[in-house]
């Protein structure tokens, strides 16, 4: 279990806008501003 702690879960940009309800673009350009790691 320590081990899924040290793994950062990733997703994809799609599933970052549906969770956001947010379009794809609006989550690229909020990683370009730095807003979103």
């Amino acid at each position: 279990m320590a081990q899924d702690r040290a793994r950062p879960q990733l997703l994809t940009v799609g599933e970052v806008a549906t969770m956001l309800r947010v379009s794809n673009m609006t989550v690229y350009r909020l990683v370009q501003s730095g807003e979103l790691r």
